[in-house]
């Protein structure tokens, strides 16, 4: 409804339902308006009136004073009053009248800039800032809670009862001040509840600026309800995704900080914060992003039961950092030098510990001395590493069912990592990525342990003479427990020496795709070969070997010979032989003399070998038949029985110069 008229002196309006009216600032200076019945009235900010009364209406008036007006009296039910500058201001003038929320709404700092204006309001129980800097909350008669509505909206002259009930619902680009009218307790208390209008949208506070207060206890209701996208494989964005809050420099005052609600929220302390010795988000169940550093004390921080992400700086003179995780697949990051002197617990879940160190990186078995629950260590930033496992260290994996979950993604020089500090059946698991791009010679060695290790590397850029070489001590070498490397995404043009030696168990082995020298073990092992010449030497076991492309050479001289059986057994088989490209290396080279073959195929294996056992009589050395659409080579280093059975699978012809 529209409500013009000229010089209009009086307004009465009688609601017996909702009613929202559009005024025209043509009233005069003296109108009065009155409104009555039990309907929510609107008038909106453009009526001019010197008086106002709603003493008897039930529903509740929302509207805008004017400079002019020197006499407003609210409803019973709930008010909304947006301020002016009252040209006339006195004590109470402003009366909100019997609600239980009424809301006064400052719209410049100008209308509250002194006593006697903010003295002009009574009865009103919510105060919300709607400017862009902080106003004064002490001298308005009633106000027991606090919006932050604008960007720079804070308060001064806060109140005990005011500071427990503040709730920001805009973003703040820039400092936001809280501050108490008397600052010399030991346990005051702001409680901030953050939250938008619309449930969805975070709300971010850059320089929180808290003074006076010992707690500050933050609960986040709107925004992302996770850290992580929904398939929580990776790290969404504070001030994007979810709420940021940042403590600014004046908070200096802060030894206690929580975090609670449904929603995500960061929280970053490193800025002025030091005296805070608690951080604890065990009352949010979405998900904390926790900033330390600075703190002269002991702080001691506690995650969320989901997962969290916290970041450790530096801390203060005498700072001592502990961390409680808690439960979730929580992610810590910190470098060396502060993990060293922390106390970290991952907590339940599949816990991730970073190290932020860059350039290279000498990472201590005792700087984990205090380290628990961790189940994977990322080194993030290193170009360089070495690491000697230890007792810390191997007390981390018996704790994560006996992996040492290692990952290395930012290298560019040399690695040495030597697992021979782990005991037992502990393992490694290591994934590393070398990015160097540069022409020079850098070199990876790995020293495993006597567990079932599993090793991954890629180095898409291998070149020039970088070299990687991969074995085990005696325990190592010795051990049964199977072993996987697999270096198929090491490319590039490196003629450095690629040299692999496995252990006694069912190891796998994959080759790169440059050339490489890879000795298998003891047990039955299965070998996948690169696109360069790979050299491989079979263990003692029924080894599986794949040679794929180039021209590959399978040793057998230095682990088969004498060992004589007619027992009918296949000794080592390899699946993609290629004759006059492929060879055999054995102690003897294949001559006219020593080679005879049969390409008829045989009825069955037990057949073939009873033919090349007669034909084995010491001068021949090499039998070579057929059985189906497979070869097999039988070699006899005495001339008693037979050595060797290898199986060639598609193979159906050879030539004795393959062996060599």
């Amino acid at each position: 409804m529209n409500v013009t008229g000229a010089n209009i002196t009086s307004l009465t309006v009688n609601a017996t339902t909702a009613f929202t009216a559009t005024l025209a600032a043509d009233y005069a200076a003296t109108a009065a308006l009155t409104v009555t019945g039990a309907g929510a009235v609107n008038v909106g900010n453009a009526g001019t009136f010197k008086t106002v009364d709603a003493s008897t209406n039930t529903g509740g008036l929302t509207m805008t004073l004017d400079t002019v007006t020197t006499s407003f009296k609210g409803s019973t039910g709930n008010d909304t009053v947006t301020t002016a500058t009252l040209a006339a201001p006195a004590a109470g003038i402003i009366d909100a009248g019997a609600g239980t929320a009424d809301t006064l709404v400052v719209a410049a700092t100008a209308d509250v800039a002194s006593s006697a204006l903010r003295g002009s309001y009574t009865g009103f129980e919510v105060l919300s800032n709607a400017t862009t800097a902080a106003i004064a909350a002490d001298g308005i008669s009633g106000v027991t809670s606090l919006i932050t509505a604008g960007d720079g909206a804070g308060f001064t002259g806060m109140s005990a009862a005011q500071a427990a009930a503040v709730t920001m619902t805009a973003d703040q680009t820039g400092a936001l001040q809280y501050a108490l009218t008397t600052a010399t307790g030991t346990s005051d208390v702001l409680n901030l509840t953050v939250k938008s209008a619309t449930a969805a949208t975070e709300l971010d506070a850059t320089g929180l600026n808290i003074t006076g207060f010992e707690t500050a206890n933050f609960t986040v209701s709107s925004g992302g309800t996770s850290l992580y996208n929904a398939a929580g494989t990776t790290a969404l964005t504070a001030g994007t995704d979810y709420t940021s809050l940042a403590l600014g420099t004046a908070t200096t005052d802060l030894t206690k900080v929580t975090l609670a609600g449904a929603n995500a929220a960061k929280i970053n302390l490193s800025a002025n914060a030091t005296k805070v010795t608690t951080v604890d988000a065990s009352a949010n169940t979405a998900g904390a992003d926790i900033v330390i550093g600075g703190q002269t004390g002991t702080v001691v921080v506690t995650g969320t039961g989901t997962r969290d992400i916290v970041t450790m700086n530096a801390a203060g003179a005498g700072g001592l950092q502990t961390v409680n995780a808690g439960a979730g697949d929580d992610a810590i990051s910190a470098t060396q030098a502060v993990m060293a002197v922390a106390t970290i617990n991952g907590g339940e879940g599949t816990d991730t510990m970073t190290l932020t160190d860059a350039a290279t990186l000498t990472l201590a078995d005792n700087s984990f001395t205090n380290v628990t629950a961790i189940e994977k260590v990322v080194i993030g930033s290193a170009t360089a590493l070495t690491f000697s496992v230890g007792g810390f260290a191997n007390a981390l994996a018996t704790a994560n069912s006996g992996v040492l979950d290692v990952t290395a993604s930012a290298l560019t020089g040399a690695v040495t990592i030597d697992g021979t500090g782990l005991t037992g059946t502990n393992s490694m698991k290591l994934t590393l990525t070398n990015v160097d791009t540069a022409a020079n010679a850098t070199a990876t060695t790995i020293t495993l342990s006597q567990g079932a290790d599993v090793v991954t590397m890629t180095a898409a850029n291998n070149t020039q003479t970088d070299t990687i070489t991969i074995s085990g001590g005696v325990s190592a070498l010795a051990s049964t427990a199977a072993k996987t490397i697999d270096l198929s995404a090491v490319t590039g043009t490196s003629t450095g020496a690629i040299s692999v030696t496995t252990g006694a168990g069912a190891d796998v082995v994959k080759a790169a795709a440059t050339a490489g020298t890879y000795v298998l073990g003891a047990g039955n092992d299965t070998f996948t070969g690169g696109a360069g010449v790979d050299t491989v030497t079979g263990g003692t076991g029924v080894d599986t070997m794949t040679g794929a492309a180039g021209a590959d050479v399978f040793v057998f001289s230095d682990v088969d010979t004498d060992i004589d059986t007619s027992a009918g057994a296949v000794t080592d088989i390899i699946t993609d032989f290629v004759t006059t490209s492929d060879t055999l290396d054995f102690t003897t080279a294949g001559l006219v003399g020593n080679y005879t073959e049969q390409l008829t195929a045989a009825a069955s294996l037990d057949a073939l070998l009873t033919a090349a056992d007669t034909a084995l009589n010491g001068t021949v050395k090499y039998y070579f038949g057929v059985v189906g659409s497979d070869g097999y080579l039988v070699y006899d280093a005495d001339g008693i029985g037979y050595t060797s059975v290898i199986q060639m699978t598609g193979v159906t012809d050879m030539a004795f110069g393959d062996i060599v």
